[in-house]
């Protein structure tokens, strides 16, 4: 019976696909992502890993890795910088003013999966 070899120590690092962008991350990292469909408080198991990098041995996807995952979890949801849009026409009394605020979700990684 295989084991599955979980990382503990913090010199493991792998890349993965998350939302269509690539985050290189590390165990008990903390990460702020586009906002995730997950509720907080739930755990995440990312499969799509196309690199890792255990000390001097590295294994890279085609493009990804079939036996590695990554485990996060989803900590809380926290809001970005303020944007601001302003409109202006001189001469016209014309003036608009609009503001957005990204919510993006902060994950932690719990452990790197190696087999």
């Amino acid at each position: 019976m295989a084991t599955k070899k979980t990382s503990i120590n913090s010199d493991i690092h792998a890349v993965i696909e998350l939302n269509g962008k690539q985050y290189l991350v590390k165990t008990n990292q903390v990460l702020r992502v586009d906002k995730l469909p997950a509720k907080v408080g739930e755990t995440i198991n990312v499969s799509q890993v196309l690199l890792t990098i255990n000390g001097e041995d590295t294994q890279i996807g085609t493009p990804f890795l079939n036996s590695v995952s990554v485990i996060l979890k989803h900590d809380k949801i926290v809001p970005g910088e303020k944007i601001e849009i302003r409109k202006f026409k001189a001469k016209s009394r014309y003036r608009r003013h609009a503001g957005h605020r990204q919510d993006y979700s902060q994950i932690v990684v719990s452990a790197i999966n190696l087999n």
